[in-house]
């Protein structure tokens, strides 16, 4: 590059840099108030979500959520990511309702296809399976599941070769396996797994090898492993672990090629099994707790051909695991509490080749931590609040977004607020104070679309209601702009 030619891009960088656009957008806040969505009198304070917060659910370029205000009661809302694209979608129970009797159930929401799938009630069917397209006109009851006023008592399960599963009571058959496409000819039972209108429950659902896999009781055998492919035919028992009564089955995660699961199989107690879909390939992976007392693994997150979770060996309490799916490459990671005082690990997340999750130590309380699986490399990523204190004292979930961890903390100063982190002890910081004063907004509920990060918080003047901020703004250090512009203004300078 010339002289000349050096020092125009110089001034120009200079120049953008100055200009009032790039100052005031360099001046907002990483997030802000999407909407006050609620703002009567009679829920002063508790914003547009109750005690059923859950992240919203994407389809098509909208994202849906639950929302409760003073009109409308609890029903399904969507947005674009603006205030004026942030609207009801439908009044599905005319009216203000009682908290228990909501128009939908925010946590039920499911994306398939261009449409979504809910749980919500109307005075002549109870609650039932519902669809949108986010219009009113689109928005409608798909199947009458329990005829009449009586509830089917769906629960959602997941998405299998295009198909929406659940289970529901149509009052014949009890609680069993039922899938569908969003029409009404498509929701359809199944199979009938329990006979004689008694409910096998099917429940921890997992897809695995074109099959579809979960716990179920028949009624003879107890809970136990099953796989379907869609079909009443295709539908059957994988294998009777435990012999004496139910095994508690419950299919966790799927990892190197392998389906983990929870099970007792009357002698060992509850203990890590994987399946490779077989009778034969189902086995015991360890006896962790050796002998009838239980281990009781749980909060599995796979991660580089393995998979982690918590589980007490008896001698160290609740500590993090991990597992190849063998005797001998399923190992104690750390004792993170020494002795058998337990570290308690969870809310586990992955965040390139490290797992992050919160952890107690006698130290610093329950705090972020992080782990490549190793023992050495298992550590404290920051004492958010100095000493003993826990910095963690909610229910969110971290989420993953551009690179970046983002979760919420309590430093003791201002409250449960949404902080950061890139797994170092500098690059872990407070993203915002969104509730001023140290009352702390306890954001929850987080979404991520469209290159947007969506969730709720209460700054204190408007209840808990959405809030949003654009990920490179959420996620960016403090004056990481000045900085990234600094630099190649140097670099400019210096060729």
């Amino acid at each position: 590059m010339t002289r000349p030619t050096r020092a125009i891009a110089h001034a120009l960088l200079l120049t953008a840099f100055s200009s009032p656009s790039i100052r005031a957008e360099a001046a907002k806040p990483p997030a802000h108030l999407l909407k006050d969505i609620n703002t009567g009198p009679a829920f002063v304070g508790a914003g547009t979500h109750d005690s059923f917060e859950s992240p919203g659910i994407v389809s098509g370029d909208k994202l849906f959520f639950g929302a409760i205000t003073d009109t409308y009661g609890c029903e399904l809302w969507m947005t674009d990511g603006t205030e004026e694209g942030t609207s009801l979608v439908k009044d599905i129970l005319p009216g203000m309702n009682p908290r228990f009797l909501f128009g939908i159930l925010p946590n039920t929401l499911r994306s398939l296809d261009e449409i979504v799938l809910f749980v919500a009630y109307d005075q002549a069917h109870g609650y039932e399976l519902w669809r949108s397209d986010g219009t009113e006109s689109g928005t409608f009851l798909v199947k009458d599941v329990f005829p009449g006023i009586f509830p089917s008592v769906i629960r959602m399960g997941t998405v299998f070769d295009g198909l929406l599963y659940f289970t529901a009571d149509d009052g014949v058959h009890g609680r069993e396996l039922w899938k569908t496409d969003g029409t009404e000819t498509g929701t359809t039972l199944v199979a009938d797994i329990g006979p004689d209108g008694v409910s096998s429950s099917p429940d921890g659902f997992v897809v695995f090898n074109g099959r579809l896999f979960f716990g179920a009781d028949d009624g003879t055998h107890g809970l136990e492993l099953w796989e379907t492919d869609g079909s009443a035919a295709g539908t059957a028992m994988v294998k009777d672990i435990n012999p004496f009564g139910s095994a508690g089955v419950i299919p966790e995660v799927v990892a190197p090629g392998k389906l983990f699961l929870t099970a007792d199989d009357g002698v060992h107690g509850t203990e890590l099994w994987l399946s490779d879909g077989t009778e034969a390939g189902t086995v015991l992976v360890k006896d962790i707790n050796p002998g009838a007392v239980p281990s009781r693994p749980e909060t599995f997150s796979p991660l580089d051909g393995r998979v982690y979770f918590r589980a007490d060996d008896g001698l160290h309490g609740v500590e993090l695991w991990m597992s190849d799916g063998t005797d001998t490459g399923t190992t104690l990671v750390k004792d993170i509490s020494p002795g058998p005082s337990p570290s308690d690990p969870s809310k586990l997340a992955v965040l390139g080749h490290q797992l992050y999750f919160t952890a107690m130590d006698p130290g610093h309380g329950r705090e972020l931590w992080r782990s490549n699986g190793m023992q050495a490399g298992t550590l404290l990523v920051k004492d958010i609040a100095p000493g003993p204190a826990d910095s963690d004292h909610t229910v969110s979930l971290p989420v993953v977004v551009d690179g970046i961890l983002l979760f919420v903390a309590d430093d003791g100063v201002h409250g449960s607020e949404l902080w950061r982190s890139d797994g170092t002890r500098a690059g872990t910081f407070l993203v915002q104070d969104i509730a001023a004063g140290g009352a702390g907004s306890t954001p929850l509920a987080f979404s991520f679309f469209r290159g947007l990060v969506l969730f709720f918080a209460d700054d204190g003047l408007h209840g808990r209601e959405p809030w949003i901020g654009r990920a490179p703004i959420v996620t960016a250090r403090p004056q990481r702009a000045l900085e990234d512009r600094t630099r190649e203004v140097k670099a400019l300078g210096q060729e």
